[in-house]
C-alpha cells in the first residue's frame, strides 16, 4: 500500500470515530513537535511555571490560556510552553506561567498572546468548531513538521527527546 493511500485510509479511520480521536492523533503530533522545538530550538529546560529542571521530571506542555473545547487553543504553537506535570496538574499554575513569561517574551509579548488568545475566544463559534477533518489536516501539518526537525536534529547527530 502506498504511503498516500496508506494516509488516506487512517483519515478516514479517524474521520468516522469522535472529535477525541481526531485530538488524540493530532495531539500526538502537535505535542512531538512542540516539545522537541521548545527543548532543542529554544533550549528550554526548564518548567515555564515553577522553574523546575526538567530533566529529572514528566514533561507537559501548558497553554497560556485554558484550552476547553476550542481546537484552535488546543493547538496553538505560541501559547504553549514546557511545563512539570505538576504545574500543569494544578490548573497550569497561571501565576507562575505569566511570570515564566514575562522572562521569555516580556510584556509585549504577553500582551500580543493575550490579545490572540481574546479574538479566538470570542469569534468562537460552536457551529463553525472544527471538524475532525480539519483537526487531522491539524495533526498531518505538525506530523510533517515534526518529520522534519526530527531529520534536521538528526542531521545535527542530535536524538529528539521526545
Amino acid at each position: 500500500m502506498s504511503a498516500a493511500k496508506e494516509l488516506d485510509t487512517k483519515r478516514k479511520a479517524v474521520q468516522r470515530g469522535t472529535k477525541k480521536k481526531a485530538r488524540t492523533f493530532t495531539w500526538k503530533w502537535f505535542s512531538k513537535y512542540v516539545k522537541n522545538y521548545r527543548w532543542h530550538i529554544d533550549g528550554d529546560r526548564h518548567c515555564i511555571s515553577c522553574g523546575k529542571d526538567l530533566n529529572a521530571v514528566k514533561i507537559n506542555l501548558g497553554h497560556f490560556v485554558p484550552k476547553g473545547a476550542i481546537d484552535e487553543l488546543w493547538f496553538k504553537f505560541k501559547i504553549c510552553y514546557l511545563q512539570c506535570a505538576r504545574c500543569n496538574m494544578n490548573q497550569g499554575n497561571p501565576a507562575g506561567y505569566i511570570m515564566g513569561l514575562y522572562k521569555k517574551i516580556g510584556v509585549k509579548g504577553i500582551m500580543s498572546l493575550a490579545q490572540e488568545a481574546h479574538r479566538i475566544m470570542q469569534t468562537y463559534d460552536k457551529a463553525r468548531a472544527w471538524s475532525n477533518d480539519q483537526i487531522i489536516q491539524e495533526g498531518e501539518v505538525f506530523k510533517q513538521k515534526y518529520l522534519r526537525l526530527a531529520a534536521a536534529l538528526k542531521a545535527k547527530g542530535i536524538t529528539p527527546k521526545f
